[in-house]
Formats: C-alpha cells, sequence, structure tokens
C-alpha cells in the first residue's frame, strides 16, 4: 500500500491572501477617488465663498452710495422744486461731484436725470448700477428709482484658440 499524499489543489494556494489584497487595493483606489473628489469641492467652495463675499461687500458699497444720492437729492428738492429743470441742473451738479458717480440729463417730457455708478467686485466683475431721478413716475415712494443693478464683468472676452473646421484649398 502507498501511503497518503496530503495534496492541496494549486488553485486554493493563496487564494484568500489574493483576494484579501485585491479588496483592500479596491478600498485605497476608493478612499483616494473620494479624498480628490473633497478637497475639489472644498476648493470650489472656498472660492464661491469668496466670491459671494466679495458681492455682498460691493452690495453694501452700493448701498452706501445710494444712500448719499438720495441725501443729495433730498438736500437738492428743499433748494428747488421737484420736477422742474432748476432740480435737474442743480441735482446733476451736485451728484457728480460725488466720487464714482456720472449723472446726465435724460431725453423725455419732463427733466429726468440718469445716475449711473459702479462698484468693483474684486477680479473681473463689477456691480453697475443705473438710477432714474426726478420723475413723476416715482411718485412719492423717494426721488429715484432704480432701473438696472446687475453684476456684469469688467474684462473683455477672448477666445483662447480657434479650432480648424473647414480647410479650403
Amino acid at each position: 500500500m502507498k501511503p497518503k499524499k496530503n495534496s492541496y489543489p494549486a488553485v486554493n494556494i493563496g487564494s484568500s491572501f489574493m483576494l484579501v489584497i485585491l479588496i483592500i487595493l479596491s478600498m485605497v483606489i476608493f478612499a483616494v477617488l473620494s479624498l480628490s473628489g473633497a478637497l475639489r469641492d472644498a476648493r470650489y467652495i472656498e472660492r464661491k465663498a469668496g466670491r459671494t463675499a466679495n458681492y455682498y461687500q460691493a452690495n453694501n458699497t452700493a448701498e452706501k452710495i445710494l444712500a448719499d444720492i438720495d441725501q443729495v437729492l433730498a438736500e437738492t428738492c428743499e433748494k428747488a422744486e421737484l420736477f422742474t429743470e432748476e432740480y435737474q441742473t442743480e441735482a446733476i451738479e451736485e451728484l457728480n461731484q460725488l466720487d464714482h458717480i456720472l449723472a446726465s440729463p435724460a431725453e423725455g417730457a419732463e427733466p429726468l436725470i440718469l445716475i449711473e455708478y459702479s462698484v468693483l467686485m474684486g477680479g473681473s466683475d463689477a456691480l453697475e448700477i443705473t438710477l432714474a431721478a426726478n420723475d413723476s413716475r416715482s411718485g412719492n415712494d423717494g426721488y429715484y428709482y432704480i432701473t438696472e443693478w446687475k453684476q456684469i464683468s469688467t474684462q473683455e472676452w477672448n477666445a483662447d484658440s480657434t479650432l480648424p473646421v473647414i480647410k479650403a484649398n
């Protein structure tokens, strides 16, 4: 009689070890992917928070300038009657003495005043504000109404490159 040999199949040798290695490797890959995604999201959130803070700072500055404009128009109203050319002339002179404000007469049936100013937000953005003053449509709500309050880009857009779509021979 032959003695029995302990025979192990070649497939089972190290198969559990290989399975553990594959599981650990896949977990490491998923951890690295999750970390890179989280870091990318954190950078995006920081940029977005900075842009939002810049917007609100510019908005606060624009509100302060608007309060100065309101004060000038109220003082001018004490000197001259509303909806007259005298008020228009006096208000334009006073408003143009303020920093960063452009006041000009507008065409119309009554002597309108267009007031424009912008506030830089940092980077290449700004807030652009346009007001119409000395207009009877503003009623008893104040001396002006806001016609435009928007965020604009102060940089001109340039295409990075062109794509050759059709080559003419």
